[in-house]
C-alpha cells in the first residue's frame, strides 16, 4: 500500500511539473574561478565531459580533452572552438601509453603544468545481468575502473613530481548509490571507494580528490541521438539532469571553492535514489 501511495504522489508531482520544455541552466560562473590552471578531461569528447571541458574554458582555465576516436574528438574541438584547448588521443583502457599522453597534454601548453584531471571517460551496460558477456563485461571494467585506477595513478605521480597542488575529479553515477547487481553498477561501486582512499593517500600533497555522482543526465548514454525531449518521469523532479547541471558542479569543486571538499562523492541524482 505504501509503495502504491508513493507511485501516485509521484506521478502526480510529475504531472504538476511543466512538461513541454525545461529551462536549459546556465553556466553560473562568468568569473575566472579556474584561472591559469591547466586541465585534462579524459572522456571530454562528448556528453558529460565535453560540458566539463565547455565550462572550464569558461571560467578561465586551459583543457586538454582526450578521447579514443579521432573522428570525435575532432567534432568537439570543433563543438568548443577554444584557443585555449587542445585535444588528444588517448585509450584509457591502455595504461602503457598514458604517461606519454599526460606529458604531451602537458607539452600543448608550454609553462603550465596540469592541476586538474577529470576522469569523465565511461562506459555503460546495455543489457541484462544474464546476458552480459565476459568481454562486455572485462570491456566496462576496463574503462570504469582500470582506466580511472591509472590514470589517476600516473598524474598524480606527475603533480606530486612537478610539486603541483591540484584536483582529480571522478564522474561517477548514482548507481554507486545502490545495491550492485550488474557491472556497470559494480564499476560505480569501486570509483567510489577509490576516491576515498586515493584522496587520503594525496591529502598529504595537496592534491584533492573527489567524485560526482549523477544520475539520469541528458547524454548518448541514455537518450537516443538527436532527442530533444528532457521530460523524464521515473525521475521525481520530472526530467533528465542536464550535462551543464554537473559541469557547474565541477567548476566550483575544481575551484578554491571546494578545497575542504576532500575524499567526497557529491550525489546528484533529480531525486532518483533518495525517495
Amino acid at each position: 500500500m505504501n509503495n502504491f501511495i508513493r507511485r501516485i504522489v509521484k506521478r502526480l508531482f510529475c504531472l504538476l511539473v511543466r512538461k513541454e520544455k525545461f529551462a536549459v541552466p546556465s553556466i553560473v560562473y562568468n568569473n575566472k574561478l579556474l584561472e591559469g590552471r591547466l586541465a585534462l578531461v579524459s572522456g571530454g569528447t562528448s556528453g558529460i565531459g565535453l560540458e566539463i571541458a565547455r565550462a572550464f574554458l569558461k571560467t578561465g582555465a586551459k583543457v586538454v580533452i582526450s578521447g579514443s576516436s579521432e573522428t570525435k574528438l575532432n567534432k568537439a574541438l570543433d563543438s568548443l572552438q577554444h584557443e585555449n584547448l587542445r585535444g588528444i588521443i588517448m585509450d584509457v583502457a591502455k595504461p602503457a601509453e598514458m604517461n606519454a599522453s599526460i606529458e604531451k597534454a602537458a607539452s600543448l601548453f608550454p609553462g603550465m603544468k596540469i592541476s586538474i584531471l577529470v576522469n569523465s571517460a565511461g562506459v555503460t551496460q546495455k543489457c541484462s545481468f544474464y546476458d552480459l558477456s565476459e568481454k562486455e563485461y572485462d570491456k566496462i571494467m576496463e574503462i570504469n575502473v582500470k582506466g580511472v585506477y591509472f590514470l589517476s595513478r600516473s598524474v598524480s605521480k606527475y603533480m606530486i613530481e612537478n610539486g603541483v597542488k591540484g584536483n582529480i575529479l571522478n564522474i561517477s553515477s548514482s548507481s554507486a548509490l545502490k545495491p550492485a547487481f550488474n557491472a556497470y553498477q559494480l564499476s560505480k561501486w569501486a570509483i567510489r571507494g577509490f576516491t576515498v582512499g586515493l584522496a587520503e593517500q594525496l591529502a598529504p600533497y595537496g592534491i584533492t580528490v573527489n567524485a560526482i555522482a549523477p544520475g539520469k543526465t541528458f547524454t548518448s548514454m541514455m537518450v537516443v541521438e538527436n532527442e530533444t525531449n528532457m521530460n523524464c518521469e521515473s525521475q521525481p523532479c520530472g526530467r533528465y539532469i542536464d550535462p551543464k547541471e554537473v559541469a557547474n558542479l565541477a567548476v566550483f569543486m575544481c575551484s578554491n571553492c571546494g578545497s575542504m571538499i576532500m575524499g567526497d562523492t557529491i550525489y546528484m541524482t533529480g531525486g532518483n535514489g533518495l525517495f
